[in-house]
C-alpha cells in the first residue's frame, strides 16, 4: 500500500512540471505523507486514535508512578496495554524492547524515536544492516523474532535508520542527507494536546512543535493529530513556539526564526519560511 502510495504521490508531482528526479524537498513532501500513511495503518490495525510521541519503555518493569494518572509512568503502561491486553508489565518483567538480548534498561522514547518505533516495530541490527522487524502477533511479548508479525507499515532505508541517541532504537534520517531525522509530535488523542509532559517530546533535536497562539488556550497547528517537522537544507531545525513571539501562520511565515525557514512539515505545503 505504501509503495502505491508513494507512487501516486510522485506521479502527480512529476506530472505538475518538476521533472524526473525529484529534488530532495519533493522525496521528503512524499516521505511525509507516505509516514502518515503508516501512522494511520498502526491505529487502525491496533485500534487506538494516537501515537505518543514521548513514551517510558521499561525492559524490566520499572513503572513507579504506574497508578499516577497524567505521569508518564502512567500513560506509558495504559497506552501499552492498550496495544497489548496480556503484556505483562508488572516489576520484574523481562522485555526486549530494543531488540538487544538483553533485558537492562528504563528507555524514555523521544518523538522522532516513536515515530520509527511504533510504524516500523522492534529495531534489529545485523552485520552492519539496521531493519524494523515490526511486531510479533503475541499480545504477551510483542518482542520475540518469527511468527506472524504485525508491520512494518513503513519501508525504510536501512542507510537512513540510525540509533542518535545510543539506546537502540532508531530515528529516520530525512532526504536532506544532513544527518538530521525526522521530528515527531502527538496531540494524544486531545485538541491542542502537544507539549503533555510540560516541554517539547523532541528535546535532543531543539525542536517544538508550532502554534499559532499560546497562552492559557493555546492553539497549535493540526490541534487534533500531529506534526511531522523536517530540518531542511541547511540541517537546522527551526525553535518552533517554545515561546509567544515564536508563533506561526501562513500570513507571517516570512519572520519565523532563520533556521526554520527551510523546514518543512505536515501542516503546510511549503516551506515555513514562505508566506501565503
Amino acid at each position: 500500500m505504501n509503495k502505491l502510495f508513494t507512487l501516486c504521490l510522485l506521479i502527480g508531482i512529476t506530472g505538475c512540471g518538476f521533472g524526473d528526479n525529484p529534488t530532495p524537498e519533493i522525496r521528503t513532501r512524499v516521505e511525509i505523507a507516505e509516514l502518515q500513511a503508516a501512522m494511520v495503518a498502526f491505529q487502525e490495525d491496533f485500534r487506538v486514535s494516537y501515537i505518543p510521541s514521548r513514551i517510558k519503555l521499561s525492559e524490566t518493569g520499572d513503572y513507579p508512578q504506574r497508578d499516577r494518572p497524567n505521569t508518564l509512568d502512567f500513560d506509558s503502561v495504559q497506552y501499552l496495554r492498550k496495544l497489548w491486553p496480556k503484556l505483562k508489565l508488572s516489576p520484574g518483567c523481562r522485555i526486549d524492547w530494543n531488540g538487544d538480548g538483553y533485558f537492562r534498561g528504563d528507555w524514555t522514547l523521544e518523538g522522532d524515536e516513536c515515530l520509527i518505533f511504533f510504524t516500523g516495530g522492534i529495531p534489529r541490527r545485523s552485520k552492519g544492516e539496521a531493519t524494523c522487524l515490526g511486531f510479533a502477533d503475541n499480545q504477551r511479548d510483542p518482542t520475540v523474532s518469527g511468527g506472524r508479525r504485525r508491520g512494518p507499515y513503513f519501508a525504510f532505508y536501512s542507510s537512513r535508520l540510525r540509533d542518535l541517541n545510543g539506546r537502540g532504537f532508531f530515528s529516520y534520517l530525512d532526504p536532506h542527507r544532513t544527518g538530521r531525522p525526522y521530528a515527531y509530535f502527538s496531540a494524544y488523542g486531545e485538541p491542542n494536546g502537544y507539549n503533555r509532559y510540560g516541554d517539547t517530546d523532541c528535546p535532543r533535536l531543539r525542536v517544538s512543535p508550532y502554534a499559532e497562539g499560546l497562552g492559557a488556550m493555546p492553539r497549535f497547528l493540526n490541534p487534533d493529530s500531529c506534526q511531522i517537522i523536517v530540518a531542511g537544507a541547511d540541517g537546522k531545525f527551526g525553535p518552533g513556539t517554545n515561546r509567544p513571539s515564536c508563533i506561526w501562520t501562513l500570513a507571517t511565515a516570512g519572520s519565523i526564526h532563520s533556521d526554520g525557514r527551510d523546514d518543512q512539515s505536515n501542516f503546510s505545503d511549503r516551506r515555513l519560511g514562505v508566506r501565503k
